[in-house]
This record gives structure tokens, sequence and C-alpha cells, in this order.
């Protein structure tokens, strides 16, 4: 028989696995699970920010009560340098902003007050992921 002039190198070798121990695919989940864990801290802080305000902004009725209104909205867990009253509206309105993933979204509850008393509230969402 004639005698192949391919070199050893270049015959077809079975196919295997790049790695066949599985280093491969221990590097590769590493990447895998640092974005899963970011999607759901997206996901989750979404949630809470979302739930949060729609919390306070139900948990508010028209004719109540403002006294203690930015209080409650800090116990809440609205972001206290995004909690304030815009006294410069007619009616004044309460602002409280319940941030979801850092930096990036905010969830709203404006509650419009006149002569102490809540007027109306406004749910709202300023940037999200959720939209």
């Amino acid at each position: 028989m004639a005698q192949s002039i391919i070199p050893l190198d270049l015959r077809e070798k079975p196919c295997r696995p790049v790695n066949s121990n599985g280093r491969l695919l221990k590097h590769m989940n590493k990447p895998i699970i640092i974005v899963l864990a970011l999607l759901m801290y997206v996901t989750i802080s979404e949630l809470s920010a979302k739930q949060k305000a729609e919390s306070l902004c139900g948990s508010v009725n028209i004719g109540d009560s403002a006294n203690k209104l930015l209080e409650k909205a800090i116990n809440a867990g609205a972001r206290r340098s995004g909690t304030y009253l815009d006294e410069n509206r007619s009616p004044k309105t309460l602002y409280a902003a319940f941030t979801g993933y850092y930096p990036g979204s905010d969830f709203i509850c404006g509650i419009d007050i006149a002569n102490g008393v809540v007027v109306a509230k406004h749910p709202s969402l300023i940037t999200s992921l959720l939209q």
C-alpha cells in the first residue's frame, strides 16, 4: 500500500471538546453568574422600589392630614435627598423618590397638599427598566 504523504499533524482527528476536563466550562460560568447576579439585583431593586412607592401612595387618602407626611415617606424607604416639599406649586406637592437600581431609576409618589390636607396623589415613574 501507498503511504500517505499528509503529515500526521494535519490528518483528521476525532472531535473532542476544547477542554475535556471541564476547565473551560468553569471559566465560562463566572461571567454568566456575574451577569445573572446583576440581572437579579436590577430586577429585585426595581420591583422593590415600585412596590414601596405604590404602597406609600396607597396608604395616603385624599382628605388625610398632611402632618408628618415627610417622615412617613422617609420611613417607607424614600430616598432622603429625593424627598422634599415643593412649596412653589399650588397646591404644594410632596415628592417622595424610591430608587430602583442605582444609578438609573426612580419611582415617585407625588402628594398634593392644600391647607394641611391631602388633595391628590400621583404615583409615577421617572425612569425604569419596567416601563
